[in-house]
């Protein structure tokens, strides 16, 4: 199997995941996955559609694979830390949103996301920092 292959189903699973077709981009995902098992990016694709789909055991799995192969993956744990805010652990999805932070601060969705956990915990004056960051990104 060839790598053409597996970028083939990886595009095509999110195309069907821009649709809000996340069952169906999960199993291309899979696809492109089983051909080759080593691609981050991939996994957060999954992690992302499991997540549409509320399933967010399995989406934690696949952030968690995506951050074995890349640790340095800000996309993964801003999914991971959103799984995590929609589970109502706030901690763990700070600590999320700080690390990806960490590696890539000019997102603007991690911003927001943190601003939303730091709402959560009470911590309104650096939430509305956060918030703020993120408007002027955007």
């Amino acid at each position: 199997m060839s790598l053409r292959e597996s970028m083939s189903w990886c595009i095509k699973g999110e195309k069907l995941q821009e649709m809000g077709k996340n069952e169906e981009a999960v199993k291309c995902y899979d696809e492109a996955l089983r051909i080759n098992p080593n691609v981050a990016s991939v996994w957060t694709l999954r992690g992302k559609a499991l997540s549409g789909q509320q399933l967010y055991n399995n989406a934690l799995q696949s952030y968690y694979k995506a951050l074995q192969i890349n640790p340095n993956s800000a996309d993964a744990l801003n999914g991971r830390g959103k799984v995590l805010l929609d589970l109502e652990k706030f901690k763990e999805a700070e600590e999320c949103f700080k690390e990806a932070l960490k590696i890539d601060n000019s997102d603007p969705s991690i911003w927001y996301n943190r601003g939303k956990t730091l709402k959560h915990l009470n911590k309104y004056k650096m939430a509305q920092e956060c918030i703020e960051i993120a408007r002027k990104q955007m």
